[in-house]
């Protein structure tokens, strides 16, 4: 691999999952017991995941989460991807993810208020910045969940 992909190329930064925000009491998410997920990862190949109506318009996020429950977050993106990715040059991240929130639906958490809110990634200001996202709200097309593979 040239120096020039090796820009894109993160690695899970499993380490960080134990680091949630003071506001979460709990993980609700499942995987598929077994499930591996790759060591490292090509941000190019990295497919942006939109619910089939939310091509359309937005769309609950409380129904994105119910669809992926369904696969069982079957090649979904955590929290520890998320950090990985906030670690690449921010050029790269423009390059492929310009204008987007990317979601963590792998690791949905439960607030000490009851209700829940997927980790997020975002470019605000020049930075990369970490979120979160309340399953109330309406999710737009502008809203994809990073998924390895299809």
């Amino acid at each position: 691999m040239s120096g020039k992909d090796e820009k894109y190329i993160f690695r899970s930064c499993p380490e960080v999952c134990e680091k949630f925000p003071p506001w979460a009491v709990g993980k609700v998410s499942i995987t598929q017991k077994g499930e591996s997920v790759p060591e490292e990862y090509d941000l190019r190949r990295v497919h942006l995941w939109l619910l089939k109506d939310q091509e359309q318009g937005p769309v609950p996020g409380r129904r994105i989460f119910q669809f992926l429950a369904n696969q069982r977050f079957r090649g979904c993106f955590g929290a520890a991807e998320l950090w990985a990715i906030a670690a690449l040059d921010i050029e790269v991240f423009r390059e492929i993810c310009s204008g987007m929130e990317l979601f963590a639906w792998r690791d949905v958490l439960l607030c000490k208020e009851h209700y829940h809110r997927v980790l997020s990634l975002t470019e605000r200001d020049g930075e990369m910045v970490h979120g979160s996202r309340d399953l109330r709200e309406e999710w737009g097309p502008n809203d994809p969940a990073p998924r390895f593979g299809r």
